[in-house]
């Protein structure tokens, strides 16, 4: 079994269900799956050659986090310069290893704080990455 079939089956087990999915042979054989228990929504993409995870709520399901970012606030890591590293295997065993705690993060009790600070966070690992070649000011 594949991790991407061990997380369907993990998704599924977990209430979640399959609420989209595509796949294009003629865009470089992109895909994209969507899980949803109709609160926290869990993107799958293949986009060429990138592969990744993200997350976000029901609430606001236009602010996606990648588990990059959430692994670096669960771990109370601030390089942020390595945050764009994690392979699909390694985001999706993260996942299913931090699961409830994610979950508890974003719940409906917890969703503002968390969304900020992982905005926050996202905002610096942009500025840190573009610092090399432009200048943003604060």
């Amino acid at each position: 079994m594949t991790n991407l079939e061990m997380l369907f089956s993990f998704f599924e087990r977990n209430n979640y269900q399959l609420i989209e999915k595509n796949y294009s042979p003629q865009s470089f054989g992109n895909y994209h799956y969507t899980f949803s228990n109709n609160y926290l929504v869990f993107r799958i993409v293949h986009d060429r050659s990138d592969e990744f995870l993200e997350m976000s709520c029901v609430i606001d399901k236009n602010r996606w986090h990648d588990m990059d970012i959430l692994r670096c606030f669960l771990l109370h890591n601030d390089d942020l310069k390595n945050t764009m590293d994690m392979t699909i295997d390694e985001s999706i065993s993260f996942l299913m290893d931090n699961f409830d705690v994610i979950t508890k993060l974003f719940s409906k009790k917890n969703y503002n704080k968390t969304f900020s600070e992982l905005d926050t966070l996202k905002l610096k690992r942009v500025r840190l990455i573009w610092s090399d070649d432009f200048i943003l000011s604060e």
